[in-house]
């Protein structure tokens, strides 16, 4: 399937700097059943085999550039690539908000913090809404809805009493919600701005739905904790926007809102809150406080590459020097960020026996491209193998609190591998 490259920024159509490359990838939730897997693994990596299987009609893994870029104009960072949605956000997709323990808890304190800004029957509407983990946690007494556009999880979540409108958000989709529901006192978006591509649509959609007095809290993945932690894992083709506030500001101003608060949080490696209202607003102290500690960030920038290449290099010799050794290594979390991780290290199944993970959707299936076993949780103790590779590595502590019994070591890759015991 064919993908666009960005050659302007998609916020301010400025000129792009390439800042880093990384290797090519799968999509990065793109499952493989077990069939494809045992197809490529019949053709061994052999070319005439490959061509066997497109014959057949076997469907091939495809791989995609990962190039990160900067715009030259409004420092907004974002992928170069853009892949069709609809190859991103199947009907099928995979990820489930509610799976991990700790981020439920995120999700219930977020409700709480929300509900004290709103009235009985205010509206709540969550752009993302995936499992609907989110609006479950708010009162009764409130009227929520989600937009997702994964459609058998918008069917299913609806099904559970959660109404699910199953698309992207936008203009149209924000019409139609005022004009059955009204406007909604309070807009959530959690780890999903930065997967849309035409960011404006969605600022106007927001426009159209948000009361007068009415608040956008937005979640994201914040640009100055990628670098710090270095987890260019965290770049995946989903991922389209790598935000900093000095951006967002900007954008947000354009489309006649007021970003005026903001606070760091510890979700998904580092990531950022903020809130948007319409018209002028007063900013908060926090929030200038963030924008001075961005002055440093040109610089951080412009030493990352450096620090990804000595990293990734560390942990493919650190995973490969234990096989080597005799030892046998299992994964941690099929997640989106184990895709990158897994090919920018050069790792697979010559190294990795098997990634375990708690989302029943996804066991029995393989990992994108590298094809790892994935399996469940459960047979962590039983496998015991003597290395761990931590591939979810947002929640490597309530994990590692998940499995006493296990007798082996954990390897957490970032920022440098190093063995926990």
């Amino acid at each position: 399937m064919t993908f666009r490259t960005l050659t302007t920024c998609r916020h301010c159509s400025g000129p792009l700097t390439t800042i880093l490359e990384l290797e090519p990838t799968p999509p990065a939730n793109a499952l493989v059943s077990a069939g494809h897997a045992a197809a490529y693994a019949w053709a061994g990596g052999h070319e005439g085999h490959i061509e066997s299987l497109r014959q057949m009609g076997t469907p091939l893994d495809a791989f995609y550039p990962l190039t990160l870029a900067q715009c030259d104009t409004c420092a907004h960072v974002q992928l170069r690539e853009v892949l069709p949605p609809e190859l991103l956000f199947t009907p099928d997709y995979p990820y489930s908000s509610g799976t991990s323990p700790v981020f439920r808890a995120h999700l219930a304190m977020l409700a709480r913090d929300t509900q004290r800004r709103l009235f009985p029957d205010d509206l709540v509407v969550e752009i993302g809404s995936n499992d609907g983990t989110l609006l479950r946690c708010f009162d009764p007494g409130l009227r929520v809805l989600g937009v997702d556009p994964a459609g058998d999880l918008s069917a299913a979540v609806t099904a559970m009493g959660i109404l699910t409108y199953p698309g992207f958000f936008g203009q149209a989709t924000a019409r139609a919600i005022v004009r059955s529901s009204g406007k909604a006192a309070a807009i959530l978006a959690l780890n999903v701005t930065a997967h849309i591509d035409d960011l404006h649509s969605v600022a106007e959609g927001v426009r159209t739905l948000l009361a007068e007095t009415g608040v956008l809290i937005v979640e994201v993945g914040y640009l100055p904790d990628v670098v710090r932690t270095n987890n260019f894992p965290a770049l995946y083709h989903e991922h389209l926007d790598v935000w900093h506030l000095g951006p967002l500001i900007k954008f947000w101003s354009e489309h006649g809102m007021t970003l005026y608060d903001a606070e760091r949080i510890d979700t998904q490696g580092g990531s950022i809150r903020y809130y948007v209202g319409k018209g002028r607003k007063a900013s908060t102290d926090r929030l200038h406080d963030l924008l001075r500690a961005e002055d440093s960030l040109p610089v951080a920038l412009a030493e990352w590459p450096a620090r990804v290449a000595e990293s990734r290099q560390a942990i493919g010799d650190a995973v490969r020097g234990l096989k080597e050794a005799g030892h046998t290594i299992c994964g941690y979390g099929a997640s989106a960020k184990s895709t990158t991780l897994l090919h920018s290290c050069g790792l697979g199944r010559a190294e990795i026996d098997c990634v375990f993970d708690l989302n029943a959707g996804k066991v029995g299936k393989f990992t994108p491209g590298t094809h790892l076993p994935i399996v469940a949780t459960s047979e962590l103790e039983t496998r015991n193998p003597d290395y761990v590779l931590m591939l979810s590595g947002n929640f490597s502590e309530a994990i590692r609190g998940q499995h006493p019994n296990y007798a082996g070591k954990w390897l957490e890759p970032l920022p440098m591998p190093r063995v926990v015991e």
